[in-house]
């Protein structure tokens, strides 16, 4: 059977690791559970532990997780205030579902005793926030809506083919193969495809008007060949394509009550952080503090 407390310690725990990961505090052994001998001689049993070392100082943090489903009342503060007595210099903070009490909460502030809310998100917590984030977006691509023209260069065509080839060549529809077809630029040692040739017309028209027209864009070479699977090459003068602008339309809804797993609520002044799946910590997170 699960132990529901221990299942919050260990929450807590999971907390405080993925904050101090995220406030850059590196090589820190947080602890569940642990025993420490107070300055009586008497070991005192810690929900929560960990401490590190900063500019040459040791800091040590005590947690006491209280999985209630009411509000810690000023006992609960009050046997904090006991335990720091008998730890010198460390730094104690409760952490519970609910909340505190205003005398708790008082009594606290008055003895820098950490007060946090922690706990699995809820909608509610967002009220006031950013809890969703809509985007529309539109991406373009330019469509061939034609085979494209291709325009050989007449004088190497007599040179190199007899009447019966050319017929045969003129009769080809190399828009069927432009994934197929490669153009290679003798001049300046280039190749490209006939996909990439019509990819590479820039996206100009938007409108919804222009999404209507049939657009037209030539290239031409000096000294540029063609050559489509198997057959030979072929000596071009120009390529003309026409095409069309395609819209594709795609909404995307960003939920951040759906990422967050964890809240952090500070009860004596009311800073919220939000901790995602990731661990990564959003909120009032430039004013957090290790307490």
């Amino acid at each position: 059977m699960v132990n529901e407390n221990i299942e919050y310690e260990k929450l807590v725990k999971t907390t405080y690791e993925m904050l101090l990961k995220a406030e850059g505090v590196e090589n820190v052994n947080v602890q569940h559970d642990v025993r420490l001998k107070g300055r009586s001689g008497v070991f005192n049993q810690v929900d929560i532990y960990w401490e590190y070392r900063l500019a040459g100082i040791t800091h040590r943090v005590l947690i006491e997780c209280k999985n209630y489903n009411r509000a810690i009342d000023m006992g609960i503060v009050r046997g904090m205030i006991g335990l720091l007595s008998e730890m010198p210099g460390a730094i104690g903070i409760i952490a519970t579902k609910v909340g505190f009490q205003s005398g708790a909460i008082e009594l606290a502030r008055s003895n820098n005793i950490g007060l946090k809310v922690i706990r699995p998100a809820e909608r509610e917590d967002f009220k006031g926030r950013v809890r969703e984030i809509h985007l529309h977006m539109n991406f373009y691509s330019n469509k061939l809506v034609d085979a494209p023209t291709v325009v050989a260069d007449k004088k190497w065509l007599d040179d190199k083919l007899s009447s019966d080839e050319k017929d045969a060549l003129l009769k080809r529809q190399f828009g069927e193969w432009d994934n197929q077809i490669v153009i290679r630029d003798a001049k300046n040692d280039t190749e490209t495809t006939m996909y990439n040739l019509i990819n590479s017309i820039p996206i100009l028209h938007h409108t919804s008007e222009d999404l209507e027209k049939v657009f037209s864009e030539t290239f031409r070479w000096e000294d540029a060949y063609i050559k489509v699977g198997d057959m030979d090459e072929i000596k071009i003068l120009s390529i003309t394509v026409k095409y069309r602008v395609n819209i594709i339309e795609k909404k995307y809804v960003i939920d951040g009550a759906g990422l967050t797993n964890t809240i952090v609520k500070d009860a004596i002044d009311g800073r919220l952080l939000f901790i995602d799946e990731r661990g990564k910590v959003s909120g009032d997170v430039d004013e957090e503090q290790h307490g």
